[in-house]
């Protein structure tokens, strides 16, 4: 298969789809497929094999090549990300998300997805929670949090 250097590099396939959602103001075909609820299921299938194939292999192949932990969940992480951005920043629901810029979103997710590199000292969606004024607490540090 004929992997494209931009699906490689997370950041630069986000600012491409991003760019092609605003044209569109919608998110793509195949980002409106994964998160269809229609009636059609193996349309959804279809679009998740196409991102699995196009996107979520080449990539979670690159981060195992860096020494990532668990590279095939780091990069489903990235990509619910970006399909979550691509689909929240048409709807306008987050009014910041909305008014940044594609590549500041795929900068964010460029440094996310080199975040295997650093060691983890915190609890996950601490810093996250404390940067909006949020303590935590030692019973809600303890928990998964999403």
């Amino acid at each position: 298969m004929n992997v494209s250097p931009e699906t490689l590099d997370l950041g630069a396939f986000t600012v491409g789809a991003l760019h092609r959602a605003d044209r569109r103001n919608a998110p793509g075909p195949l980002v409106e497929a994964l998160l269809s609820r229609s009636d059609v299921p193996q349309a959804r299938t279809a679009a998740a094999d196409a991102v699995r194939t196009r996107l979520l292999l080449p990539l979670a192949n690159r981060l195992a090549a860096e020494g990532a932990d668990d590279p095939i969940g780091r990069t489903e992480v990235l990509i619910s990300c970006s399909i979550g951005a691509s689909a929240l920043r048409t709807s306008t629901s987050f009014e910041r998300l909305s008014a940044m810029k594609p590549e500041e979103i795929g900068a964010i997710l460029v440094a996310a997805a080199q975040a295997h590199t650093e060691p983890a000292q915190r609890v996950p969606g601490s810093a996250a929670m404390e940067a909006l004024g949020v303590r935590l607490t030692s019973s809600e540090k303890s928990r998964d949090q999403c």
